[in-house]
C-alpha cells in the first residue's frame, strides 16, 4: 500500500466567527487503517476552504499510534519516603519494526536532580 493511500475521508461544512475556535471530533477503529499503516505512523491531512473567496489552506501532522513502551518502576515503591534517594528502573521497548536511536531524557520536577540523559 502507498504511504499517501486515502483509508478515511469525511466532508462537512462548519460555519466560524472571526477568531473563533472549535474542536471536532472524530474516531477512527484500528480496522479502518490497519491495512495501510507502516511502521505505527498516520499522516493526518486537513484542508480548509472559505467557500466565499475559495481560498484553501492545508495542514497536515504525522503521527505515532503505537503506544511508546516506556515503563517507569520504582524500586520499594512502598517505602517513598520525601528527600530520600531511591532507584527508577526505566525500560523503553522499541515498538517500531525498524532500528531507533537518539537520546531519551528523563527528567521529573521534584522527582530527580536534574536530568539524566542515555543514549
Amino acid at each position: 500500500h502507498s504511504p499517501s493511500e486515502t483509508f478515511w475521508e469525511k466532508h462537512g461544512v462548519i460555519q466560524l466567527a472571526p477568531m473563533e475556535v472549535k474542536v471536532i471530533e472524530e474516531y477512527i477503529l484500528p480496522t479502518q487503517y490497519e491495512h495501510v499503516v507502516g511502521d505505527d505512523l498516520i499522516n493526518l491531512a486537513v484542508v480548509l476552504e472559505d467557500m466565499a473567496t475559495s481560498e484553501r489552506v492545508l495542514a497536515s501532522e504525522e503521527f505515532n499510534i503505537a503506544s511508546s513502551g516506556l515503563t517507569i518502576q520504582i524500586a520499594e515503591e512502598n517505602a517513598i519516603v520525601p528527600n530520600k534517594e531511591l532507584t527508577a528502573f526505566v525500560t523503553f521497548t522499541n515498538p517500531f519494526s525498524h532500528p531507533v536511536s537518539g537520546l531519551l531524557t528523563v527528567a521529573g520536577a521534584g522527582i530527580i536532580a536534574g536530568k539524566q540523559q542515555f543514549r
